[in-house]
């Protein structure tokens, strides 16, 4: 494994271990009852953190055992924000949850909504 992909992947590694310790220190810290608007923002960016960096750890070894390593390193910005838009996505999902806003259809148009903006960037990247 090239040593620039060793990185990229330790970067990604070290994002989710950061985003897991700090849901784990949050959760275990403070009661949700009792907790102010501060404790559940750094829960959710934890929570963001961990799905931004397990999705970019799995992207980037399934694109190491599937294809090339020069291609990882070319696609490193599709990786990256595909990696943000799973986390966007899970926060959103978790947010809408906790307010009751969470059904099929929400869960559907927000699934539609970011591949359609994934669509978007993809297509921006292929006429350049």
């Amino acid at each position: 494994m090239p040593r620039a992909l060793r990185s990229f992947l330790s970067i990604f590694f070290g994002l989710f271990l950061l985003g897991a310790g700090g849901f784990f220190t949050a959760s275990s810290l403070w009661s949700p009852q009792q907790a102010p608007w501060y404790v559940f923002l750094a829960v959710y960016f934890s929570i963001f953190l961990a799905v931004f960096g397990a999705t970019g750890c799995l992207h980037t070894i399934l694109r190491y055992i599937f294809s090339s390593a020069i291609e990882i390193l070319k696609n490193r910005r599709t990786i990256t924000r595909q990696s943000f838009f799973l986390g966007v996505l899970a926060v959103t999902a978790l947010i809408f949850q906790s307010y009751r806003l969470l059904n099929t259809y929400s869960a559907i148009l927000l699934i539609l909504t970011i591949a359609i903006l994934e669509m978007y960037f993809l297509s921006s990247e292929q006429s350049e």
